[in-house]
């Protein structure tokens, strides 16, 4: 490695190599907290920058007052200039969670977004995005992950880059990302003496009011609703219409208002809550100083009480309960897929189809008598509900 030589400018140095010069500049700028920090860096070379010794003098001087930012900072300074102008993924992620604010409690998309994509994506844009990088992602960082976080972090990916494309904010992606084969069929079950066995605990939790005691009560209106845990969370007071007796649910998963009829068991259940003496707080199941809540450790130890397997999902699996009661007793899938506001599972054909507030209600009421059934240990007779 050729050495630096001194020239007749103070701090300014020159290398000769492979027939050109560099010259490089030290000097001394103040630190923020009142020190010094020494530079080293490279001024320019001679036949690319056409820099003389008095050029590279001159640029010290003007670093040392401050005139001129190192290069280190200048790069920094360029960069952040040119992510201002570009939609980068981390960019996309920003106006994606301020477009979205329902989803900034969603503590796997956040932990999916920063342990998975943002070190491998935030500073690139849609359509630098390569095929290999979506390989090297799932080869490196999930390897080791279930088919279903992968498709979380893909979809989650992808969902940034469309989310900019539609907005006409960048450019899309210029490939289809592939997501894994994900098996779905299988839907979370409780066997008659399972659920007989967890309604004695949430009632035991709700007659005595156990440090536990809401996260019953939270359990048990999805059983009578078959309610999302978001959708649970995010319940409102206002959104009960006691004089109508229904409940509107402002943030579904598909993204639109939707209501849904409230049985007398809701009913009775709410009003039951509502005469819980709490602080003040809009929502029915308040988290932290009174907002809305983004989880409910409780619910686990219920389960674990209960005795339920442990791949029921303490939440999500009731919400599949309360679908699989409603099918076995014959209520027509399109009524169960407009109670548990689930597009995806009604018929083509069902778009056309306007199922009347009395007979949604009549299956709300239906489930309740369900519950309150397996609790009894009694055969519930259903006449006009098909086989």
């Amino acid at each position: 490695m050729a050495k630096r030589e001194k020239t007749k400018y103070p701090g300014v140095y020159v290398c000769e190599a492979a027939q050109d010069k560099t010259f490089y500049i030290s000097y001394r700028i103040r630190r923020d907290d009142g020190g010094f920090k020494q530079v080293e860096e490279v001024a320019g070379r001679q036949r690319r920058d056409a820099m003389t010794a008095a050029r590279a003098s001159h640029i010290r001087a003007k670093r040392m007052h401050g005139d001129q930012l190192p290069n280190r900072d200048r790069r920094a300074k360029a960069k952040a200039e040119k992510q201002k102008r570009t939609w980068t993924i981390s960019r996309l992620w920003e106006e994606y969670i301020r477009a979205r604010p329902d989803l900034k409690d969603n503590g796997s998309m956040n932990g999916n977004y920063h342990k998975y994509i943002e070190p491998h994506f935030a500073d690139k844009e849609p359509k630098d995005i390569l095929a290999l990088d979506i390989d090297r992602l799932k080869r490196r960082q999930l390897k080791d992950k279930s088919p279903q976080t992968v498709a979380h972090v893909l979809e989650l990916l992808r969902r940034l880059c469309n989310f900019g494309l539609k907005r006409g904010l960048c450019p899309g992606l210029s490939f289809v990302i592939q997501m894994p084969r994900l098996d779905n069929a299988t839907t979370e079950d409780l066997n008659p003496g399972q659920l007989k066995r967890l309604l004695v605990v949430l009632d035991n939790h709700t007659g005595n009011k156990t440090p536990s005691y809401m996260a019953a009560y939270a359990m048990k209106l999805v059983l009578l609703t078959g309610m999302r845990r978001g959708e649970i969370f995010r319940l409102k007071w206002d959104d009960i219409n006691w004089h109508r007796r229904n409940i509107t649910l402002r943030q579904t998963k598909g993204g639109r208002m939707q209501t849904i009829p409230m049985s007398s068991f809701t009913e009775s259940l709410l009003r039951e809550i509502e005469e819980i003496p709490r602080g003040r707080s809009d929502y029915i199941f308040p988290g932290q100083a009174g907002g809305q809540r983004s989880c409910m450790k409780s619910a686990q130890t219920i389960k674990a009480e209960a005795g339920l397997p442990d791949n029921f999902r303490q939440m999500h699996g009731l919400r599949h309960l309360f679908g699989t009661n409603l099918g076995n007793a014959g209520v027509d899938r399109d009524i169960i897929a407009r109670l548990m506001t689930h597009a995806r599972d009604r018929s083509v054909t069902s778009r056309y189809v306007h199922y009347r507030e009395e007979t949604l209600r009549e299956a709300a009421e239906l489930a309740g008598k369900i519950v309150e059934g397996a609790a009894g240990d009694t055969v519930l007779h259903l006449e006009g509900k098909g086989s």
